[in-house]
């Protein structure tokens, strides 16, 4: 059954559409709910016309105990950090690279983290 015709059980009319949705499509529903509300997705919308799941799933990096946690993780997969020694990877402040830079390119709620397209 595609997204687009959800049919409600008698246990899942307690249920919600991004509740539903979440579970159909194994993501994390908290964070599918900030994607939505940060995109003005509302419920009715969910019903009429469903790529919101792939947009999440492009556009999500995961979820971080804070940004400067990300902004650490980013540049290490990125490959930035690999020439710094150590001492002084451990002088940076992350939290800072977040607001200087990739605050511009990603945007976080809650400790989830999405990147903008």
């Amino acid at each position: 059954m595609s997204t687009d015709e959800i049919e409600l059980t008698t246990e899942d009319e307690e249920r919600d559409k991004f509740e539903l949705i979440a579970e159909e499509h194994d993501i994390d529903e908290y964070a599918f709910r900030a994607y939505c509300d940060n995109h003005h997705i509302d419920e009715e919308d969910l019903v009429s016309s469903f790529n919101y799941v792939d947009e999440f799933r492009e556009s999500y990096c995961g979820h971080y105990h804070c940004e400067a946690q990300f902004a650490q993780h980013w540049a290490e997969e990125q490959g930035d950090t690999q020439s710094i020694p150590d001492y002084i990877l451990d002088c940076v402040d992350w939290q800072d690279v977040w607001d200087g830079t990739l605050r511009h390119d990603f945007w976080s709620h809650e400790g989830h983290i999405f990147q903008n397209f």
